[in-house]
């Protein structure tokens, strides 16, 4: 397995616990952690094609979850420094 798909996988699985926690009645909304670009940009070998993967990998997660809190702007900005 790689990398690229364990990641993949554990969105997968987190996108079904927000599922859950959304429709818990006395949860309103909730926020999503940011993805790593925020780590991974500094980085020397941090290429465009990681950083779209991480928002890519982002989206997955937060995918049908309309109540999560998100700031996906900052994301496509980062991408396009």
């Amino acid at each position: 397995m790689t990398d690229k798909a364990l990641i993949n996988d554990l969105c997968d699985i987190m996108n079904a616990s927000f599922a859950e926690l959304a429709a818990a009645p006395a949860v309103p909304s909730f926020r999503v952690e940011e993805p790593p670009h925020h780590v991974a940009r500094p980085a020397r070998d941090c290429t465009d094609a990681d950083l779209e993967f991480f928002s890519q990998a982002f989206n997955r997660q937060a995918e049908n979850a309309d109540q999560i809190q998100t700031s996906r702007y900052v994301y496509e900005i980062a991408l396009a420094c």
